[in-house]
């Protein structure tokens, strides 16, 4: 009986080790894949960064700086907080490309809301040449159908450098 008794003590103390050994496998598995995940969406990240061209004639540049394309809207906000219905939607901007934006008058902030391939939502805000990224979209009422025409879009190669 004594034995038996021990037997099972042991069994028990085998059964619990074993139970711990699964379980930090699976913190470690898990945090494995969560790492794994965020190198993946590091490698496929679009950023939109606004900046000025002095150049020539001044303009505002929007241009993807991160690694992965980008469908954008662009939006202004007024100095009264207001924010105008979105002037501009670029659909897709690769990785390096950008735009050069004629503004027919002084933009207070410029708004860029954007997903990438995997339809995660961002938004950048840039006011006084400092841009401000979120991981989310920020203003969600946006009517894409109307469209107000501030803007003049100048090609790729227009952009002095």
């Amino acid at each position: 009986m004594q034995n038996l008794t021990n037997l099972m003590t042991l069994t028990n103390i085998v059964m619990t080790l074993a139970t711990i050994v699964m379980a930090i496998a699976t913190v470690f598995v898990a945090k494995s894949s969560s790492a794994s995940n965020r190198i993946i969406k590091s490698q496929s990240l679009p950023i939109i960064n606004f900046s000025v061209d002095r150049n020539e004639r001044p303009a505002w540049i929007i241009k993807n700086i991160g690694k992965g394309t980008a469908n954008i809207l662009v939006a202004h906000k007024k100095s009264n907080g207001e924010i105008e219905e979105p002037i501009r939607d670029y659909n897709v901007l690769s990785p390096g490309d950008y735009y050069r934006i004629l503004w027919n008058e002084t933009p207070n902030i410029f708004i860029a809301q954007y997903q990438d391939v995997y339809s995660n939502h961002y938004t950048v805000e840039c006011g006084k040449s400092i841009n401000k990224f979120e991981e989310k979209w920020l203003y969600n009422n946006w009517d894409k159908k109307e469209r107000r025409q501030f803007w003049q879009m100048l090609g790729i190669k227009e952009v002095s450098k």
